[in-house]
């Protein structure tokens, strides 16, 4: 079983089968030096019963501004210097989406997998 914690909204049904994708943005530095980012918390998520992806921002790309009131626009695909890191596919077998009150609100998914 894998229990995986996003910083993200994925209410996926219980019984659904799900894609899990980890990116990792891949950066050529100075002299050689290579800068690899990724961020655990925050895969795509695939509901493969209904194609629903969920996700943040981060690896999209965005093409242009936001602001109060206005949504965020987020590229089709990951962007060109993103790769896979891993990629996991199983059932939910337990969902939970929570929102955090802390300094800001947050919004998190817990989620149990049962990896094929």
């Amino acid at each position: 079983m894998l229990e995986l914690i996003v910083m993200q909204t994925a209410p996926i049904p219980v019984g659904h089968r799900v894609e899990i994708t980890w990116h990792e943005e891949v950066r050529e530095g100075l002299a050689g030096q290579t800068r690899v980012d990724w961020r655990p918390h925050q895969p795509v998520i695939r509901d493969l019963e209904t194609g629903i992806e969920y996700a943040t921002d981060w690896g999209f790309g965005r093409g242009g501004r936001t602001g109060p009131d206005l949504p965020a626009e987020v590229g089709e695909a990951t962007m060109e210097d993103f790769r896979v890191r891993e990629q996991v596919t199983g059932v939910v077998r337990r969902c939970r989406v929570v929102t955090v009150h802390f300094q800001r609100t947050e919004v998190q998914t817990h989620l149990l997998i049962e990896t094929a």
